[in-house]
């Protein structure tokens, strides 16, 4: 069985469609007389006649229209397969009623001596099925005209396989709104189909394969960087690494003057310009640059004004991003060097170059940021998209705390959001529309803005732009690139908000002063709804645009939101004491389906606790466990249960973090609850203490807080 990744998106899926046309529909005795292959999501169509060495009864001729004559000279089983094997290497399989198809080229394989191995399929019956079982009738053609597609055009195995690729094309949508996204999903959701139909397996139909024998992981590592896995680029970001203050040079400073600051300082770049000029100003020259321009213009070059070799634009790591996506964008880019800038600032406050990066080279395998920067499609950014799953649980084999993997997970996130804003701005100026109206900025807010988002995810986004009123043309404009957004990121696999916290929906969207305004609001006369937000947009993040538009007006929201005590009461009084699922005996109480919701009873509740403890007491730290330790580091009394709740928090993030790699394994949606019976009994004991610990939490936060 091949390995593959069950997480990838339906509509991202690269898969061939397969059918076969025989001499009966007795698996037993039929043989295959015709083979066809049609691409989906990939380019390439084949098809082969085939003797079967036996006559084509006319009953079956009169379906397909295959003649004795017609395969008179056709290859046998044998030399056809070998062509249609080396086209399906390891590819999913697509096709309608394939367990037939796969049934009978079992049973070729089985005659001619060949291998057989059994691919990975997907039925587009089976999931009609699960779309809609009243269809009065699951043939490819009633599903055809069902769908609106065009009819099939004969009952020729190439063209049957192309109908089969249009109907799950055109049914993708349709599972995506019933929940069904990933390939792992329909292949589960296809099992249960297939597990209702006795007849099926009477007739010797094959079986959907079973999701415990396919493996999501990543190919191997390339042997010339070693057997080990680096995980210090995972756990780092680029300011752990990278030089500041930042050498400049003014632009008319002579390559001179920059050869004997290189050598000084012994760096191996400048930059040109000033530090307080947005990044987009400034140019970078490195000891190359020197070398090339000596080359050329021998003694003289030296002479000349560094702007003169500078390169422009200069590319550029946020200082907050994690090691692993500098060493990504080197790689791509063929350079040495990036120009570091400031999460929340357009300038440069720092330089990292490969000779930093040298000792901490990671398995290119595994990293996705960078190339999820460089997807040109929905499509490519869901196949990208579909190796997190494997990231992560690499992570986890390799020691990383849950903390740790939810900052990477977010980080990507955040990078998903913002190609997702640039290839709709690319959509809206092919569309006619135009550019954006104004300056403005994409933020990811909740757990994506705190960096401590896991593997079930959807969508919690907003934009800010600096002028226009609401429903005014910016406003409309806006609306719409939120609306590409969102789609966009609900093809790639994560969902839209069901609580409509999204950057399409008026409440998630404005210039500055809508915002400014929406904020004042929430402190003078805030209903239980507006609360919500507070929580959300306390956490926001900008990951595309001007990082400065929102950045200040949530600076005097928080600076305004620690002065109002009753605003601050109003926020605790929002997040009552959760019930603790333990029994009269002592025992975790889990809800009807075995498994107990650690988002609601643990981490929720901390990461509540902890935006509270931020506001009030002026720590601006993005995420719950360095809140905790900000607010715990000041002398304001007996804090020291903090240091349990962060413990408790960082213990719940990894136990749902593998339930959630379960799910994922297992075809199932991943949500935010575990099964008790996939713990030990030590996790067991640990999360009873730690449910009994919050039980006074809400205390705790009122006394920190007044």
């Amino acid at each position: 069985m091949p390995s593959i990744l069950t997480n990838t998106p339906l509509s991202a899926l690269q898969a061939l469609a397969l059918d076969t046309e025989t001499t009966g529909l007795d698996v037993r005795k039929a043989r295959v007389i015709e083979i066809g292959l049609s691409g989906h999501n990939l380019p390439g169509a084949w098809s082969r006649l085939i003797n079967p060495q036996t006559l084509i009864p006319p009953a079956s001729t009169s379906i397909h229209g295959i003649t004795d004559a017609m395969v008179a000279d056709a290859p046998r089983f044998g030399e056809a397969w070998g062509e249609a094997r080396g086209m399906i290497g390891s590819h999913v399989i697509i096709g309608h009623s394939l367990g037939f198809d796969l049934a009978i080229l079992k049973g070729e394989c089985q005659r001619a001596g060949l291998d057989w191995q059994e691919p990975v399929w997907l039925d587009t019956r089976f999931l009609a099925i699960v779309l809609e079982a009243r269809l009065p009738d699951f043939s490819i053609g009633a599903l055809c005209a069902w769908l609106e597609l065009p009819a099939v055009a004969n009952h020729r195995a190439l063209a049957d396989a192309q109908a089969s690729s249009a109907v799950f094309r055109a049914m993708t949508p349709r599972l995506r709104a019933k929940g069904i996204h990933t390939l792992g999903e329909a292949l589960s959701a296809c099992r249960r189909i297939q597990a209702m139909s006795d007849e099926l397996a009477r007739a010797g139909w094959s079986e959907p394969p079973q999701l415990g024998v396919l493996t999501d992981r990543e190919p191997a590592a390339d042997s010339r960087q070693g057997g080990g896995f680096d995980s210090y680029p995972y756990q780092h970001r680029v300011s752990a690494l990278m030089s500041a203050p930042p050498a400049f040079l003014a632009p008319t400073d002579t390559i001179r003057s920059a050869l004997e600051d290189l050598a000084r300082r012994q760096i191996s770049s400048l930059f040109i310009g000033s530090a307080t000029d947005p990044a987009g100003q400034v140019g970078i020259i490195t000891e190359r640059d020197i070398l090339r321009a000596l080359a050329r213009d021998g003694a003289q070059a030296l002479d000349q004004p560094v702007d003169s070799i500078a390169t422009r634009p200069l590319v550029t790591v946020r200082s907050g991003a994690y090691v692993y996506r500098a060493i990504g964008l080197m790689a791509r880019l063929g350079i040495r060097h990036l120009a570091v800038v400031g999460d929340d600032r357009p300038e440069v406050i720092g330089a990292l170059s490969q000779r930093d990066l040298l000792r901490l080279r990671a398995q290119s395998s595994l990293l996705l940021g960078d190339s999820i920067d460089a997807a040109a499609s929905a499509a490519e950014m869901g196949r990208i998209w579909a190796r997190l799953p494997a990231m992560a649980r690499s992570l986890i084999g390799e020691g990383i705390a849950a903390p740790d993997i939810a900052g990477i997970i977010a980080r990507e996130l955040g990078a998903l959001t913002r190609r997702a804003a640039v290839l709709a701005e690319q959509d809206m100026a092919a569309s006619g529309l135009g550019p954006a109206p104004c300056p403005y900025a994409v933020l990811v807010l909740g757990s994506a803005g705190r960096g401590e988002s896991l593997l079930a995810m959807d969508q919690d986004n907003a934009i800010v732009f600096a002028d226009g009123g609401p429903d005014g043309p910016e406003d409309r404009w806006f609306a719409q690139l939120g609306a590409r957004i969102a789609g966009i990121l609900n093809e790639v696999g994560v969902p839209f908000c069901k609580g409509g916290v999204m950057a399409r929906e008026p409440s998630f969207r404005g210039s500055a002063a809508t915002w400014r305004a929406r904020m004042d609001h929430w402190l003078s006369r805030s209903n239980p709804r507006d609360l919500l937000n507070v929580d959300i947009v306390f956490d926001a993040r900008t990951v595309h645009g001007d990082p400065t538009l929102f950045q200040g007006l949530l600076t005097q929201f928080a600076s305004a939101a620690r002065q109002n005590a009753a605003f601050l009461k109003l926020l605790i009084a929002s997040h009552p004491d959760a019930s603790v699922p333990i029994s009269l005996f002592g025992n975790l109480k889990a809800d009807a389906d075995g498994r107990l919701d650690l988002k609601r009873h643990i981490v929720s509740r901390v990461v509540s606790a902890a935006r509270v403890l931020a506001i009030r007491h002026g720590q601006r730290a993005p995420s719950t466990l360095d809140r905790l330790a900000a607010v715990r580091s000041l002398d304001i009394g007996e804090l020291s249960s903090l240091d349990d709740l962060a413990q408790s928090y960082a213990r719940a993030l990894g136990l749902v973090l593998q339930s959630q790699l379960r799910d994922v394994a297992e075809g199932t949606p991943p949500n935010n609850s575990v099964t008790l019976a996939t713990l030990t009994a030590a996790e067991r004991s640990k999360l009873k203490a730690d449910l009994a610990n919050l039980s006074g939490l809400g205390e705790v936060v009122r006394s920190a807080v007044f």
